[in-house]
């Protein structure tokens, strides 16, 4: 089936409504009008959860950290059409790229890559209309030799703050200049001196410094007053909490431990931290996401899930008292209510994350499969195309999102489209998850001796890991149990069942 074709799946799945298009008008200011305008493209988490585990599509994306060196040798294309770097960056557009460690000690990266985080979410949050590039994204460049023209064209952005830090006792000091990445001029360059202390403020001086530069109005100046005299050894917590987190996540370590005791020895030392307690509440609430694709022994039992869901709501709330209003709380808010099923009331709170931080790529993925598990995928289309801007393609773990676009087709029945994406994310990681995907799209398709050789990877994967094989009445009480929107099951009922039963799967 062609895209340009009538397709009675997708339109019954348009019917469903929604505020999507508030969102996006509030969205689109602060992508210029001059941006190219992306051909739809979305990933339904839902349907990869109907094959095996559907938290690692949930969460998957989030949780998943590779380099980019490992995944991607080119920028993915939205559209067949697309090339790598063919369009004009927007003006208005930066990426922080990794800051150089001046110590001599490796262990002190995680300083350096947290002052790169901080500064994306405060260009983000504090300079209005501009689109900053996932952190995640510019990391993946660290330890490489910078071309910033080339890096330009990777990200699609037209500014690069490179840097350098150096850590010395309580001293630090920053080297920071902007280029522009069209040129590779140099706009200006300085140095910020310190210390532990007083590193928001030395945070906000350089964000100032940029927004001069680019003659945008600075808002929010002085948001972080507050917590200019924050413990210097709880910030140090919380940086090395971001650190392990990358880590567990990219070594699949669940629940995430270190994270969490990092961030609650930030705590120990600072305990009206409202970063560290918005921080502490994202990991746990990524833990009890997680706890889903296990095994029935090894899940939380109820009073566990009782208990933790109670810490992180006394943790946001605790830092809604001391803070201003934050995008990533919103967003941990929201991911509670997608663990309770209340679609609903998780993209109210998406739409405030989103009002507040734009850039909030976590966010907006987060929003699409919210999008999907409510049974409207056609309305994760443009929320993904906002994700690919933001992100360049480049995030770590970009293999899921490719995957899960795969799954939104497979939803709206569009085979072909659903099987080259599925293609595509096969070619950064093998996952027995994503051969089932396409090994239904692609019976779907008519290619059947494809299609099997993708299904025999699927059905030993699942049996090893259940200890029996695929049945239809598993994979739909597995999709009951991730989403009971009748829209959603309908569309996964019609279209991924239907496969897995020309593939053979037996009823029970």
């Amino acid at each position: 089936m062609s895209a340009d074709e009538p397709n009675t799946l997708e339109d019954a799945a348009v019917s469903k409504g929604g505020r999507q298009k508030k969102l996006l008008a509030h969205l689109r200011p602060s992508v210029p009008d001059w941006r190219p305008i992306v051909k739809r493209a979305a990933g339904a988490i839902a349907a990869v959860a109907a094959v095996g585990a559907v938290l690692s599509g949930l969460t998957g994306y989030l949780l998943t950290y590779k380099t980019v060196g490992e995944l991607l040798g080119h920028r993915p294309s939205v559209t067949s059409q697309s090339k790598p770097g063919s369009t004009s960056a927007p003006r208005l557009s930066i990426a922080v790229m990794p800051f150089d460690n001046l110590s001599g000690d490796a262990s002190q990266d995680y300083f350096g890559n947290g002052i790169v985080e901080n500064l994306t979410t405060d260009l983000s949050v504090n300079i209005a209309n501009l689109l900053v590039i996932a952190s995640g994204s510019s990391l993946t460049y660290k330890g490489q030799k910078i071309d910033t023209r080339q890096v330009g064209r990777e990200l699609n952005v037209r500014y690069l703050l490179l840097g350098s830090v150096l850590r010395t006792g309580n001293q630090v000091r920053i080297n920071a200049r902007l280029i522009d990445a069209e040129t590779g001029e140099q706009l200006w360059a300085d140095r910020f001196d310190g210390d532990n202390a007083n590193i928001f403020s030395l945070q906000d001086q350089i964000t100032a410094r940029i927004s001069t530069s680019l003659r945008f109005a600075f808002v929010n100046v002085g948001v972080r007053q507050a917590q200019k005299h924050s413990n210097p050894d709880a910030f140090d917590m919380m940086l090395r909490a971001q650190a392990a987190l990358i880590d567990e996540r990219r070594l699949n370590i669940n629940p995430r431990r270190q994270a969490r005791d990092y961030y609650r020895k930030a705590l120990a030392l600072e305990p009206d931290n409202a970063d560290a307690e918005i921080g502490l509440a994202g990991v746990l609430a990524e833990n009890l996401s997680n706890s889903r694709s296990l095994a029935g022994a090894s899940r939380p039992s109820p009073d566990q899930v009782t208990a933790t869901r109670a810490e992180i709501l006394e943790l946001l709330q605790s830092a809604s008292s001391t803070t201003a209003a934050s995008s990533d709380a919103h967003r941990v808010r929201a991911s509670l209510y997608v663990y309770d099923r209340k679609f609903d009331d998780a993209r109210q709170e998406l739409e405030r994350a989103l009002s507040i931080n734009p850039n909030n790529v976590n966010a907006l993925y987060l929003l699409a499969a919210n999008y999907i598990l409510s049974g409207m995928p056609e309305k994760a289309l443009p929320v993904f195309d906002e994700h690919f801007i933001r992100t360049a393609g480049k995030i770590p773990g970009y293999r899921v999102p490719l995957r899960d676009w795969g799954s939104s087709y497979l939803l709206l029945g569009r085979w072909n489209e659903a099987a080259a994406k599925y293609q595509q994310a096969l070619a950064l990681l093998a996952d027995p998850e994503t051969s089932g995907g396409l090994a239904v799209a692609l019976v779907k398709a008519g290619n059947r001796e494809a299609a099997k050789a993708q299904y025999e990877i699927f059905r030993e994967w699942y049996t090893a890991r259940n200890g029996t094989p695929p049945t239809i009445k598993r994979l739909k009480d597995n999709s009951r149990e991730w989403s009971p929107d009748p829209e959603f099951l309908k569309l996964y009922d019609a279209t991924v069942l239907d496969g897995f039963r020309n593939l053979g799967t037996l009823e029970e």
